[in-house]
């Protein structure tokens, strides 16, 4: 939902999981209680991340998997 301390609630998420957040973007949708945020993590083990963030009831609606050239 697009509501105050959701950003703040998937990144504490995040960091319980030791993991990094190297890039972020909010898209918000006019006349919607709800917005899209994209995330990119230094981590390609996600499983349990994404079902813990699932459980708090946000939805995941992609995850792409990306190993680093450096």
């Amino acid at each position: 939902k697009d509501e105050l301390g959701t950003l703040a609630d998937i990144s504490n998420s995040i960091k319980d999981f030791h993991v990094n957040i190297t890039h972020i973007s909010v898209f918000n949708y006019k006349n919607e209680p709800k917005c899209e945020i994209i995330i990119r993590l230094n981590t390609l083990e996600t499983e349990a991340l994404v079902k813990h963030l699932e459980e708090k009831g946000y939805k995941i609606l992609t995850i792409k998997k990306v190993a680093s050239t450096i």
